[in-house]
């Protein structure tokens, strides 16, 4: 099994989709019963690369109910964020925005963060402000001496937020710009990483103070 998954992850890694789920399927035939507990990070492992190659050869149906069972194993924000980010790519692709919206609310409530379904522009406006207040007196080339963000869960939350930016567009253009101002907030708090540019740069492009 963790020869099959290596092997699933190097055709993917050369586009071979088609190839790599074999090899994960071949993979996941061979885990053991309750291979979650026994085994978490190879069954883990597993299910993720498969659902994300399934949904790259058009297998939909397969890869959201291989993300769902990824979901009830997932130990952590880590793994959880990991699967939002292959579901919210599906869901967008499947045209099915309103879920995408779902799914991202859903992942950044795991940190606790929130936002409305239907935001106002006033709503948008204090986002804005508050980025502003927690810029300060710091000129805008100071984001570049911000930290490398080590934190793998906020990471993959950035991740999350850049991916479901096309199913908020096309849903609420307001949404839009707060997950925008999510995105710098984190990056002010926790460093930079290289999906940080879809925040600073989103932010420059969309909102219209």
């Amino acid at each position: 099994a963790e020869l099959s998954l290596t092997a699933g992850r190097k055709a993917k890694s050369t586009t071979a989709y088609a190839i790599a789920v074999r090899y994960l399927a071949a993979g996941m035939s061979l885990l053991p019963a309750a291979s979650f507990a026994a085994h978490h990070d190879l069954a883990f492992g597993l299910f993720l690369e498969r659902a994300q190659c399934e949904y790259l050869t058009g297998g939909f149906a397969q890869a959201e109910a291989l993300l769902d069972e990824a979901m009830r194993h997932a130990r952590d924000n880590i793994e959880r964020t990991a699967v939002y980010e292959i579901l919210i790519q599906l869901l967008t692709t499947k045209g099915e925005n309103a879920r995408a919206v779902e799914a991202t609310l859903s992942c950044l409530a795991l940190f606790d963060l929130t936002m409305p379904r239907e935001p106002t522009e006033e709503q948008v406006r204090q986002a804005y402000d508050d980025i502003r207040a927690a810029l300060g007196d710091r000129p805008i080339e100071a984001l570049l001496d911000l930290p490398v963000l080590t934190d793998r869960a906020i990471g993959g939350l950035l991740n999350v937020l850049l991916i479901a930016q096309s199913a908020l567009m096309f849903t609420n253009g307001n949404l839009l710009v707060l997950a925008i101002c999510h995105m710098v907030r984190l990056s002010l708090r926790y460093g930079n990483i290289a999906s940080a540019i879809g925040g600073y740069g989103g932010l420059g492009t969309w909102y219209v103070g």
